[in-house]
């Protein structure tokens, strides 16, 4: 129940627009043995798509992102959503891995490719 009462909803209406949609659409996959999404937004210093988790547990795990959308970089980043080390996936389409220790934060800060993919 907690989880419905951190953040109230905003809805917006807004006009048509060209192009169409798939039924089911996501930005992102992620799994993590025993971590929780906490924030999916977008830097006002930087235009970064800022993706946060924090680690559930006393025990390190890891992160697996995958991003649906075109992105030219990502980061770790810190609390205050300023870039720090680059993360590669192995392969191209794949998966961006990072550790996360015990009850440690991580943030992403993806560097959008293209506005246009993500309002």
């Amino acid at each position: 129940e907690a989880y419905q009462f951190q953040v109230p909803w905003t809805g917006v209406q807004v006009g048509l627009h060209a192009g169409s949609l798939p039924p089911v659409y996501q930005w992102f996959g992620w799994q993590g043995e025993g971590i929780a999404q906490s924030a999916v937004k977008r830097s006002e210093e930087t235009g970064d798509l800022i993706l946060r988790w924090y680690n559930l547990t006393s025990s390190g795990s890891e992160l697996a992102v995958t991003p649906t959308f075109a992105y030219r970089q990502a980061y770790r980043s810190n609390i205050l959503e300023e870039r720090q080390d680059a993360v590669e996936a192995v392969q191209p389409g794949e998966a961006l891995r990072v550790a996360a220790g015990p009850a440690e934060i991580v943030t992403l800060a993806l560097e959008i490719a293209d506005t246009g993919n993500i309002g």
